[in-house]
């Protein structure tokens, strides 16, 4: 695909004098498709890589481990031009630190794609207490979904939003991937145009001590 994408380049450049407005047309649209295709073999790449790797499970602030995520993204963020805030308890969960990372950065980017329409974007990552459970939301302004579709946003390749939007259909999947591998769970809740919440149900750190488990657990 990089190939691709790299001679196709180099021929526009070199040839750019000698094609019509319709043959520059066909070169960008090719250049797009090998990008388009490009990520996809990427996020399938992490999505199987997921799957097999070594978990770590140890005991992680979520507030402190938030910030952090956020101060990461921070040119994101103000790309988009989105407010975000961050009301977290600090009480530590159970988890995997870079499944962790996976699910929440996927998320965060998927929170900013989707209230970039909006007039002020903005993003909330609360929590609260629930049974025993940690339970993490990302919420968002932004244009929503159908609530019909809340399970079949989760199941790779699907994208209710395909227009206007970049994705390859694969990042909710690898959130609900993630989380379950950590033994918790994700779910969504929505109204079009009212924004989307996103939430993960984690376990609750019983102590500081860190486990290992084997890959596919």
């Amino acid at each position: 695909m990089r190939a691709i994408n790299g001679f196709s380049a180099m021929l526009e450049q070199s040839a750019a004098s000698k094609l019509s407005d319709t043959e520059r047309s066909y070169l960008e649209r090719a250049r797009q498709g090998s990008v388009r295709m490009s990520a996809l073999i990427d996020d399938l790449l992490d999505y199987s890589r997921l799957e097999h790797r070594e978990q770590r499970l140890q005991a992680i602030d979520c507030r402190a481990f938030v910030r952090t995520l956020i101060d990461s993204m921070s040119e994101r963020i103000r790309e988009a031009g989105a407010e975000v805030s961050i009301e977290l308890d600090s009480t530590p969960v159970m988890a995997d630190r870079e499944g962790l990372r996976i699910a929440l950065t996927n998320l965060i980017e998927n929170a900013l794609k989707f209230s970039r329409k909006t007039e002020r974007p903005r993003i909330v990552i609360e929590s609260s207490i629930e049974f025993g459970r940690y339970v993490l939301r990302v919420r968002d302004n932004g244009i929503g979904f159908d609530a019909a579709y809340r399970e079949k946003i989760f199941e790779i390749f699907n994208r209710l939003h395909a227009s206007g939007y970049e994705g390859t259909g694969i990042g909710l999947a690898l959130v609900r991937k993630a989380v379950r591998r950590m033994e918790g769970e994700a779910w969504a809740e929505s109204t079009p145009g009212e924004g989307a919440t996103f939430s993960l149900s984690l376990k609750l750190a019983d102590s500081l001590e860190t486990t290992t488990t084997a890959p596919g657990a």
